[in-house]
């Protein structure tokens, strides 16, 4: 009985330290499993930490006035190492406002890539230069004309800021409103000298004339008009005392007229004579069958 007590004390031990190495064999490999999972989980997240802090060097957007360049300075901040544009930038027309999305690696060993998005933007106002004028009162130049030297990076609308008035003489200074196609406007106050027009045209050439009752007359021959505004003023002739049938004297008025309505008038003498007795003889011995 005691024999067999023994057997089963010393089977149990045997068991126990079997038990034991298990048990610790089990604790080993647990620990180096754990070991091993927080030495990853430390490496990766240093990896994400790293990746993050990459990324955070990009800024997610730019903006850009119309015409200045595409450089990675918009998007890159310092500390940022071989930092590239993954996309082509050379084909982005910076000229025009627009938006684009594009692409930036970054890093040396472990890299990292983001979307980003630029912004062409157009905010600056046309400028111009201010042409002083002269004009006569009711006058209102084309508004293109009166300034030169525009500069804007699209194309720009020259009208008058209002309705300008030029109905009287003196001093005043109009403005004029350049827009571009993005919305930006400029005022430019022009100069302007209003003068009345108060000289009549000049007749020149008027001269009396002599014709033979029948004859056609020329009254514009060697007769010009000018006027120190007008281009073209109009010339009028009144020959309504004449009578063409008939041998006399009589007057021709030439009137003048500008577009403000100064007139100047010059009076000749038509002398119309009958025709000569042999002049006559001749034509009808023409006609004698």
């Amino acid at each position: 009985m005691r024999e067999h007590e023994g057997k089963k004390r010393r089977r149990r031990r045997v068991s126990d330290r079997v038990r034991r190495r298990r048990g610790r064999r089990l604790t080993r490999i647990l620990t180096t499993v754990l070991i091993i999972a927080v030495v990853l989980g430390i490496g990766v997240t240093a990896y994400d930490l790293y990746t993050k802090y990459l990324l955070a060097l990009i800024k997610d957007e730019a903006v850009i006035e119309a015409g200045a360049p595409v450089d990675l300075s918009l998007f890159v901040e310092d500390g940022s190492k071989g930092a590239v544009f993954v996309s082509d930038v050379s084909a982005i027309d910076t000229s025009v406002p627009s938006v684009h999305s594009l692409s930036i690696r970054t890093g040396i060993i472990i890299t990292v890539t983001k979307d980003v998005t630029l912004n062409v933007v157009d905010t600056t106002a046309p400028i111009a230069e201010a042409i002083p004028q002269t004009v006569y009162a009711g006058e209102i130049p084309d508004p293109g004309s009166i300034v030169s030297a525009i500069i804007d990076i699209t194309p720009v609308t020259v009208e008058y800021d209002g309705t300008p008035d030029t109905s009287s003489a003196g001093e005043y200074f109009i403005p004029v409103r350049l827009t571009d196609q993005s919305g930006n406007v400029t005022i430019i106050e022009v100069p302007f000298t209003v003068i009345e027009d108060v000289t009549a045209p000049v007749i020149s050439g008027a001269h009396n004339i002599e014709a033979v009752v029948g004859d056609s007359v020329d009254f514009t021959s060697d007769v010009t008009v000018t006027d120190d505004y007008d281009l073209s003023p109009v010339l009028t002739i009144d020959d309504s005392r004449v009578n063409y049938e008939r041998a006399g004297r009589y007057h021709v008025t030439y009137t003048a007229t500008d577009e403000h309505s100064n007139s100047s008038a010059v009076t000749v003498t038509l002398i119309l004579r009958d025709v000569p007795e042999a002049e006559e003889d001749a034509d009808f011995a023409e006609f004698e069958p």
